[in-house]
C-alpha cells in the first residue's frame, strides 16, 4: 500500500472519529461521594502546577501552618481521618525511593491485609517526600501518576479514575489514559472508552491506539472505517494474529479456525464478548492479570464457569469483591445429585459445590460441620483465607454457644479473617475447655492466635509450650518458629530454650534484593509509616501472607510496628498465622 493511500486512510478515518452527527457519549464524570471513603482531599489553595498550604488546616487532627509549596503530587483521596495513613508518612524516605520502588508494588498483593495497606498508601494525602525528582521526570505530578498507574493495575478502576481526575490535563501521559480506555471496555462501558481514546487514535504512538481504533469503528457497526483500519494495521506490521482474525470474521470474512490466542489483551477480549465467540480453553487458566480476570468476571456474555474461576482468581488477588464471588456460586445450576455428592466432586467446581452444599443446611450444626468440610478441602496458605472470606457470613449467622464449642476456633479464625473482629470475639468463651481433654488442647492451640488479637496477655514459657504439645510430634518445626517470629516482632519475648527445642527447622532464602532488606529497616528505624508500608509489601510481593517467606513476612510485621502502624502489624500477623494453620 502506498504512503498516499496510507495518508488518504488514515485523513478518511479522522473525518469519520471528528463527524459532528456522532451521538454524543456522556462524560464519565466521577461524583464525589458523602461517604467520606470517597471523597477526594486536595489542599486548599493547590492549582493544576502546585499551590500553597492555606493559613491553617486540619488534616486528620493534625494542624499545619502556611509554610510550604504543595504539589499536585500530595494530593489523594483519603487522609487519616478516613482510613488512610498519616499526612507526613514519608518522613525520613527519600523521593528518589519512592520514585524507584512504588512502582515495584504488585498488582496482586494476595490476601486482604496487603492488598488494603497498598490501597491505603496508594490514596492518601500526604506531603511529597524530600528531594528533586529523578533524572528523565518531565512533570511535577511522577508519584502521583506512578500511584494511578498502580491503582488500574490492582483492578480498582474507581480509585484510579478518581486519582487520575487529580493529575492536570496537560499532564496526563499518554499511558494513563490508555489504562482508562481499558478499564471503560472492562466496565463493558464501550462509548465512553471510544470518546476517552478518539484524541489518540491518530497520534498515539503506541500500536494499542491503531487497535482501538479497529475496535470503535466496530463497536458503531462502521464496517468501512473498521476495515480501513485493519488495513493500517497491516502496513504497520502488528503481530496479533488473533485480533486480527476476530475482527476480520466480525467484517464477514469466514475463518474455518482461529489462531491460537497466545497472550490475552483487553482489546483481544473485548473482540470476543462483540462477536459473541467463547473464550478459547485454557483462557483464564493462563491470565494473572487482576483487571482482567475482574472484567471477564463480570462479563455475562461468557460462560459461566470460566468467570466462576475468573472471579474466584480476581477475588483472591483482591480486585473482586467476595459478595460477588458469592454472587456467582449461588446463582449457578447445580443438579441435587451433583449437590449430594459435594464431598466427592474434584476439579475447579469442588468449592462452588461445598459451598452450595453448605449453604443448603438448615441446622447450625450440620452448617457448621459443612463449613469446616469446605475449609479442609480448600489447602493452606492464601487458597484458606480465600475460603475463610467466602464462608465468613455463614460463620456470623452461627450462633455461639456450648453446643457449637468445637467449631468455635474455627469460627473465631473466619471471622477475623475477613475482619469480622466483633463477630470473632463472640466465640472466644466456647473456645474456652468445657471439661474435655480435646477442648484443652483447643484453648492451647487457641491461645497464639488470641494474643496476636492482643485479647489476652503475653504468653509464658508454659503456654507456647502447651501449644507446641498440642500441634503433635509430627507437626512441621517451622510453624512453631514462625509463631515465635511474629511474637517477637510485635515485642514479645520468646525464650532461647524454645527456639532451641525447634533447631530442625528450615527456612528457603528469599532471594531478595538487598536494597529492599534495607529499605524495611531504614523504615523501622526512621519509623517512616510509608517506607514501612511499601517495603512490607515489596517483600511479600505476589506470595502474599500465605506464601511469602516467612522470615520476611516476620520483618515486615516488624517494621510496620515500629514504624507506629501496630494495629496494622497485629493484622498482618494474624493473617499471616491463619494462612499457616496457626
Amino acid at each position: 500500500m502506498s504512503a498516499s493511500r496510507n495518508k488518504l486512510i488514515l485523513l478518511a478515518l479522522l473525518a469519520f472519529l471528528a463527524q459532528p452527527s456522532r451521538p454524543a457519549w456522556p462524560e464519565a464524570a466521577e461524583t464525589v461521594s458523602e461517604n467520606k471513603d470517597t471523597d477526594v482531599i486536595i489542599p486548599d489553595a493547590v492549582q493544576d502546577t502546585g499551590g500553597m498550604l492555606g493559613a491553617r488546616r486540619d488534616i486528620g487532627g493534625v494542624q499545619s501552618e502556611e509554610l510550604a509549596p504543595v504539589s499536585q503530587e500530595a494530593t489523594g483521596t483519603l487522609d487519616s481521618g478516613q482510613g488512610g495513613l498519616s499526612v507526613d508518612m514519608w518522613k525520613g524516605t527519600p523521593r528518589e525511593v519512592v520514585e524507584a520502588y512504588l512502582p515495584q508494588l504488585s498488582a496482586q498483593p494476595g490476601a486482604r491485609q496487603p492488598f488494603d495497606l497498598q490501597r491505603r498508601l496508594l490514596l492518601t494525602t500526604a506531603e511529597v517526600p524530600q528531594g528533586l525528582p529523578g533524572l528523565g521526570e518531565k512533570d511535577t505530578a511522577s508519584l502521583l501518576i506512578r500511584r494511578v498507574e498502580r491503582l488500574y493495575a490492582m483492578g480498582g478502576w474507581a480509585d484510579a479514575r478518581r486519582m487520575l481526575d487529580l493529575v492536570p490535563e496537560k499532564l496526563r501521559a499518554e499511558s494513563l489514559i490508555r489504562y482508562d480506555v481499558e478499564a471503560y471496555f472492562l466496565q463493558q462501558e464501550d462509548k465512553q472508552a471510544c470518546e476517552r481514546a478518539e484524541p489518540h487514535l491518530a497520534t498515539g504512538d503506541d500500536r494499542f491506539w491503531s487497535k482501538t481504533a479497529v475496535v470503535c469503528a466496530l463497536i458503531e457497526d462502521d464496517k468501512a472505517h473498521a476495515g480501513m483500519a485493519l488495513d493500517m494495521l497491516r502496513e504497520e506490521n502488528v503481530t496479533d494474529p488473533f485480533f486480527v482474525a476476530i475482527a476480520e470474521s466480525m467484517l464477514g470474512v469466514k475463518t474455518k479456525k482461529f489462531p491460537a490466542l497466545e497472550e490475552p489483551t483487553v482489546l483481544n477480549l473485548v473482540l470476543l464478548r462483540l462477536s459473541k465467540k467463547p473464550l478459547p480453553d485454557g483462557t483464564v487458566e493462563k491470565l494473572a492479570q487482576p483487571a482482567l480476570l475482574k472484567g471477564i468476571a463480570l462479563w455475562t456474555e461468557f460462560a459461566a464457569d470460566p468467570r466462576l474461576l475468573a472471579a474466584r482468581k480476581a477475588e483472591a488477588a483482591g480486585a473482586l469483591e467476595t459478595d460477588e464471588l458469592r454472587r456467582q456460586m449461588e446463582a449457578l445450576t447445580v443438579p441435587d445429585k451433583e449437590l449430594a455428592e459435594a464431598e466427592k466432586a474434584k476439579g475447579p467446581k469442588q468449592a462452588t459445590l461445598l459451598y452450595r452444599a453448605a449453604k443448603a443446611k438448615d441446622s447450625a450444626e450440620g452448617r457448621a460441620e459443612a463449613i469446616a468440610k469446605g475449609l479442609g478441602a480448600s489447602g493452606s496458605g492464601n487458597a484458606l483465607l480465600a475460603a475463610m472470606r467466602l464462608y465468613a457470613p455463614m460463620a456470623a449467622e452461627l450462633p455461639p454457644g456450648s453446643n457449637l464449642s468445637w467449631f468455635a476456633p474455627s469460627a473465631l479464625r473466619i471471622l477475623m479473617a475477613a475482619g469480622e473482629a466483633d463477630k470473632a470475639k463472640g466465640w472466644i468463651p466456647f473456645a474456652q475447655p468445657q471439661g474435655h481433654v480435646q477442648n484443652k488442647a483447643g484453648e492451647a492451640l487457641l491461645l497464639p492466635i488470641l494474643r496476636l488479637m492482643d485479647s489476652v496477655p503475653a504468653l509464658e514459657a508454659a503456654h507456647l509450650k502447651n501449644w507446641r504439645g498440642a500441634l503433635g510430634k509430627d507437626a512441621p518445626p517451622e510453624r512453631a518458629t514462625l509463631l515465635y517470629g511474629l511474637l517477637e516482632a510485635l515485642g514479645d519475648k520468646v525464650p532461647s530454650s524454645l527456639w532451641a527445642a525447634e533447631s530442625a527447622a528450615k527456612a528457603e532464602p528469599s532471594n531478595l534484593p538487598p536494597a529492599i532488606w534495607h529499605g524495611l529497616k531504614d523504615a523501622a528505624v526512621n519509623k517512616s509509616p510509608g517506607q514501612a508500608v511499601l517495603f512490607s509489601l515489596l517483600v511479600m510481593g505476589d506470595a502474599g501472607p500465605g506464601g511469602a517467606n516467612p522470615i520476611a513476612v516476620q520483618e515486615a510485621v516488624r517494621a510496620l510496628k515500629a514504624a507506629g502502624l501496630d494495629k496494622e502489624a497485629r493484622a498482618l500477623a494474624l493473617e499471616v498465622a491463619i494462612a499457616a494453620g496457626i
